[in-house]
């Protein structure tokens, strides 16, 4: 079996990398790049969102391990006490696997695949939009941009536009504004969208100069023309090791209450 490890640029994680990386090949596991079976994520959230998108491409192929050694590990199931459990895991390949369905976001030839969510921005003006559900127009949007979150990312930025926190145990596309304009002129929601698996949202308008953001990336639409961005979920899967140590509701308390 190979194995690549990814870690935050701090000391702390740079030191449980390399006890992690020489127990695994004392154990003789191979390190590689470029095909491991396993990609060790050792840091935050971001560290792991960053080992997800490295090896998007491949992702029926690896299975993510997520070590918390930054400020926020929500997404991440194991602690740098942890190693022993991990490396025993590996080796016995006796573990259970999450599989967590990726966000789309399609623009014309363009797939931008999220775990946390997907975004459509405007920073420099405003945002002029119809949103269709299911093909059925839903409102005409005026605003800073719209949030797409799946479940298990309504923790991140869906949270911090008011969003609910929807149990990841349940596949949901939710829908937040950003900074919407509302009065006697333009009206909108005003509210979250709770959608289904498989309901589909296409958001069209004229997007220069929009940014598309994906997780902890982003993108910048440069074409002029009105054009039409789709999202759904997609039945791109990101696997991912866990040891139902730390249940959804452990995870929010010790996020953003204690």
């Amino acid at each position: 079996m190979k194995f690549f490890i990814l870690n935050k640029k701090n000391n702390y994680s740079l030191s449980v990398k390399e006890s992690l990386r020489k127990r695994l090949i004392d154990e003789g596991l191979q390190e590689d790049e470029e095909n491991p079976d396993y990609v060790i994520s050792v840091g935050g959230d971001g560290t792991l969102l960053r080992s997800l998108h490295k090896y998007e491409n491949m992702l029926d192929k690896v299975i993510i391990v997520g070590i918390h050694t930054g400020k926020l590990g929500f997404l991440c199931d194991y602690l740098a006490s942890d190693e022993d459990e991990i490396v025993s895991a590996i080796v016995s390949c006796k573990h259970i696997v999450d599989e967590v369905s990726l966000l789309c976001l399609k623009s014309g030839e363009k797939m931008y695949y999220a775990m946390n969510e997907v975004r459509i921005e405007s920073p420099y003006k405003t945002m002029k939009s119809e949103i269709y559900i299911n093909d059925k127009l839903l409102e005409k949007y005026h605003g800073n941009g719209l949030n797409f979150s799946t479940s298990l990312g309504s923790s991140g930025y869906n949270h911090s536009l008011n969003g609910p926190l929807i149990n990841p145990n349940m596949e949901t596309i939710i829908m937040s504004e950003v900074a919407g304009i509302n009065h006697n002129a333009y009206r909108s929601l005003k509210s979250p969208l709770v959608l289904g698996e498989k309901d589909v949202i296409k958001v069209s308008g004229n997007f220069f100069n929009c940014i598309i953001g994906y997780d902890n990336l982003f993108d910048t639409i440069v074409s002029s023309n009105n054009m039409e961005l789709t999202i759904s979920l997609s039945n791109k899967k990101v696997r991912l090791l866990n040891t139902k140590k730390r249940d959804y509701f452990d995870r929010l308390r010790s996020s953003f209450i204690v």
